[in-house]
């Protein structure tokens, strides 16, 4: 069972910031998750939020800043993390994947896209993951992202969100039977969902079971004894289980 960082060790440093991967790797943690959408410039960076308000103050969308700008960013209390705050603004996917491991660790690239967007960070996307040797697994809420990044960049890891606030067809995985034929690795449905029976059902079509945000030792132990494949996490590390 791989334990992997939700964003990086988020509660060490900001979310999605080089320092928080840092974390994670000498943490000794299995792999981390993490987010990507386009910069202004058409450049992926690596963050969450539509906009910047919640981790910056700032009253704009990431699409509406170059890259550039968003790297000297300084976090709302940056106080609150014993970490430069001049080494926590948005940073770009390249440079992030510059500090993990290539080797026995997992990279989890979420795809962040809620509709059918002219503008994706799919293609940008594929072409950087293209040019390292890291283990990916390509994740996405968005079927028809999984499917544009399965037919741009044949082979790679996909794994399917899902989460109990979905619309129906969502969040009950249906889409799941059309992507198998898409090259679909994974389930990645929040925990709250995760059963035995949908463990083994996915186990019998040969489909890992990577569940978030788990941050409770006891639910990570029974999802653990189920068989999950990966766990996705805020807090915990090795040590707490």
């Amino acid at each position: 069972m791989r334990l992997m960082a939700h964003r990086g060790m988020n509660r060490r440093a900001l979310e999605n910031t080089i320092p928080a991967f840092e974390q994670a790797v000498s943490s000794g943690m299995d792999g981390i998750e993490l987010d990507v959408q386009l910069a202004l410039c058409g450049t992926p960076v690596v963050f969450h939020d539509i906009n910047l308000l919640r981790l910056y103050g700032v009253a704009k969308a990431i699409r509406e800043m170059t890259a550039e700008d968003l790297s000297t960013l300084i976090p709302l209390n940056a106080e609150r993390f014993d970490v430069d705050p001049h080494r926590m603004g948005v940073s770009s996917l390249v440079e992030v994947l510059k500090v993990l491991p290539v080797r026995d660790f997992t990279v989890n690239v979420e795809i962040k896209s809620a509709g059918l967007e002219l503008r994706s960070p799919t293609r940008p996307t594929a072409d950087i993951l293209a040019n390292h040797q890291h283990d990916f697994i390509v994740s996405s809420f968005n079927p028809v992202e999984l499917a544009r990044m399965s037919r741009i960049m044949p082979g790679v890891r996909l794994g399917f969100l899902y989460d109990r606030d979905e619309p129906l067809m969502l969040r009950t995985g249906w889409p799941t039977r059309l992507l198998t034929l898409t090259g679909l690795s994974a389930l990645h449905p929040n925990w709250s969902l995760v059963s035995p029976w949908l463990i083994d059902w996915a186990h019998e079509r040969n489909l890992e079971v990577n569940v978030w945000t788990v941050n409770d030792p006891e639910r990570v132990a029974w999802l653990t004894r189920e068989g999950v494949d990966s766990i996705i996490t805020d807090e915990l590390t090795r040590a707490d289980l």
